[in-house]
Order: C-alpha cells, then sequence, then structure tokens
C-alpha cells in the first residue's frame, strides 16, 4: 500500500541519515496531504514520522487528519510537528 511505502521510505532516510552523518539519532517525514493525490487506501491526508535512535529500533508515528483539504492538513502537519 502506499501507506506502507511511506513507512518503508522514511526508515530508509532515517537510516541513510543517520549513517551518513554519523549521529545518533536521526527524523524522517513523509506522507500525502490531498486532494491532488490520493491513492486508492487513502482519503485522508496522513503524515508518516520515523525516528531512529541509537539502539536502532525506529519510532514510527502515523497522523491522519481526517478529510483531504491539503492546505489545512499541512497546517496540522506542521504544528504537530513542531
Amino acid at each position: 500500500s502506499y501507506l506502507q511505502s511511506k513507512k518503508d521510505s522514511t526508515l530508509a532516510a532515517a537510516v541513510a541519515l543517520r549513517e551518513s552523518l554519523g549521529v545518533d539519532w536521526a527524523i524522517a517525514e513523509g506522507g500525502a496531504a490531498g486532494p491532488t493525490f490520493t491513492p486508492n487506501d487513502l482519503t485522508e491526508g496522513f503524515s508518516v514520522v520515523t525516528v531512529l535512535g541509537p539502539d536502532g529500533e525506529p519510532r514510527v508515528n502515523v497522523r491522519y487528519t481526517g478529510h483531504n483539504e491539503r492546505e489545512e492538513n499541512m497546517w496540522v502537519f506542521r504544528d504537530e510537528g513542531l
């Protein structure tokens, strides 16, 4: 599914960042805000944030907004990310 591909790609990005920068922690984000791009298995905006720490265990958070209003979703993702 598209959601799983975002989980996989954020994990790969966090691993690559951690290794290339030589740091203990890395954060990667992906998702879809809608409405111009809505994969078949998704009807609302979502954000995937993956945090990878020194123990190598990823922490993955998926946040759904409940709608596909792009600008509103972008504000939600920004506010919750801060």
